[in-house]
């Protein structure tokens, strides 16, 4: 009998470790692909001599920045949080995860004005009709509001009822 729950222990810690090791590494990852993807057109803009325009031509404003900020809080908040249940604290994480819920909200109201903003400015990719434009970052914003809305409560609700 101790043997059987001395094995089971030592499978669930070797499982842990390697999903630990799975999101950290994903989050890094994905840390990596959103500032490369960014760096020419955002990050890096303000290092170098070109002005910091939107597609269309037209100069960021306050809002645009805005946008930047919360999207890229998001994903430092993602490493954070991975970080975080890996190095096992977990109670920290639940913590955040309240601040992370708030972000969540944010960005995606922040997320459909700037979109609606760019197109009344006329913002948008060369050759894309406006209302097509529009299409893609709001739906992408009803999408992320769906994914993060569980998160929010249920997870709550569904450790009350397992044990």
């Amino acid at each position: 009998m101790a043997t059987a729950a001395a094995s089971k222990l030592a499978l669930r810690s070797t499982a842990g470790t390697y999903d630990h090791v799975f999101f950290s590494a994903m989050a890094i990852l994905m840390a990596i692909t959103v500032f490369v993807g960014f760096a020419p057109s955002y990050y890096l803009r303000a290092f170098g001599d070109r002005p910091m325009v939107t597609i269309g031509g037209l100069p960021f404003t306050p809002l645009f920045h805005l946008h930047g900020v919360l999207f890229t809080a998001f994903v430092v908040l993602f490493i954070v949080q991975t970080t975080l249940v890996a190095s096992h604290r977990v109670a920290v994480h639940r913590r955040l995860g309240i601040a992370g819920g708030l972000l969540a909200v944010g960005m995606t109201l922040v997320g459909t004005v700037t979109a609606i903003t760019a197109v009344a400015r006329g913002s948008v990719p060369p050759g894309m009709d406006p209302p097509v434009f529009l299409a893609i970052p709001l739906s992408e914003m009803l999408l992320f509001a769906i994914f993060c809305a569980p998160r929010c409560g249920c997870a709550r609700t569904k450790r009350r009822t397992k044990g």
